[in-house]
């Protein structure tokens, strides 16, 4: 019979063949369903018994350092693994549930940081994110739903700026997501103290060329980061907006004025991770496709330069402007024309 060791790793070595991104244990009245998030999909694996799935629960809690006898309130912990010669940061999130706790665990593989022209379909979009570099300060927001892909577009962007000269770069993450020896890196550990507000005010102490705030989603971390831009950095960050539009909307929501938004924002990139066809499969390409490991997803960008942006705000400032899909429904159903992308896709985009 297998160790708990043993079975937990088979779990997580599976989820790493499958390139999978999360790890799901949803627990029901007399089982827990194992799933796996591959290339955006959801997948049912398989079937636990709920003794052995609670026990694979208590054990993955225990090593990353959660409260194994609390069941009653959300926990959230984190760990490194090494899994078949490749090591993993994992995060892990419970919730409490009727049933027993529900576990998800996001897989981070630490490996090289993507070349900025390996992620986007379309070339056009890569001369396109490249020439954001230049600008020599501001602020630079990548907006999409969560696992569109926008952190690793940011760390892709950090990566070419550092080509161009020899420069100093911070990020401010919860948590850093991939470790690198280019970039300083720091965690937010609000049980420590360390907040986005105090991390930032830390790392402009550090004289830096650019700075990376892992998201922007309060007030506060807000003006810290405007701020920031405004004292002669190029700022790097993400929000959860569905348009690149609306991200200007949500900089007002956080309370930004409209002379700051027009003076730093410099760009706003609005982007979805799309699943690319298989010459195999006429529909959902099947895991056990010969060609399904090679295909994975490609990013498609609506990207908005300077001047769109003073265009857009000057718009909402005359209350004109309205929230748009802007470029995205169009590049997808350019991807489709060219067969890179299945007709689907752009039926998913537009009910998500």
């Amino acid at each position: 019979m297998k160790s708990l060791e043993h079975i937990t790793h088979d779990i997580l070595r599976q989820a790493l063949h499958a390139k999978a991104s999360d790890i799901h244990f949803h627990p029901r009245p007399t089982d827990v369903v194992l799933s796996m998030r591959i290339n955006g999909k959801l997948h049912r694996i398989q079937t636990l018994l709920k003794t052995q799935a609670t026990k694979i629960i208590s054990h993955l809690k225990f090593k990353a350092g959660m409260d194994i006898g609390e069941y009653r309130r959300p926990q959230h912990g984190a760990l490194q693994m090494r899994i078949d010669d490749t090591l993993f940061h994992l995060r892990l999130s419970t919730l409490p549930t009727p049933f027993f706790e529900r576990l998800v665990i996001r897989l981070l593989p630490h490996e090289e940081i993507d070349l900025l022209q390996d992620l986007p379909l379309f070339i056009a979009d890569t001369k396109r994110l490249e020439r954001l570099l230049h600008y020599p300060q501001g602020l630079i927001v990548a907006t999409g739903p969560t696992g569109s892909g926008k952190t690793t577009t940011m760390y892709a962007l950090l990566k070419r700026y550092l080509t161009l000269s020899d420069r100093q770069v911070i990020t401010v993450e919860d948590p850093v997501e991939k470790q690198t020896a280019s970039f300083t890196q720091m965690s937010v550990n609000e049980l420590a103290g360390l907040t986005y507000q105090h991390a930032l005010k830390a790392a402009l102490r550090h004289d830096p060329d650019a700075l990376m705030v892992g998201e922007i989603r309060d007030p506060e971390t807000a003006a810290l980061a405007v701020r920031a831009a405004l004292t002669g950095h190029l700022v790097f960050s993400t929000m959860h907006t569905s348009t690149a539009r609306g991200a200007l909307y949500r900089l007002r929501e956080f309370g930004v004025l409209e002379s700051d938004i027009q003076e730093t924002l410099q760009a706003v990139i609005s982007q979805r991770l799309i699943p690319l066809t298989c010459p195999w499969c006429e529909d959902e390409c099947s895991l056990y496709c010969p060609n399904y490991e090679r295909q994975g997803r490609k990013a498609i960008y609506d990207i908005l330069d300077r001047s769109e942006v003073l265009k857009a705000s000057q718009e909402m400032t005359h209350g004109s402007s309205q929230l748009r899909r802007g470029q995205l429904g169009k590049q997808i159903k350019k991807g489709i024309a060219l067969g890179y992308l299945h007709e689907r896709s752009y039926h998913e985009w537009e009910g998500d």
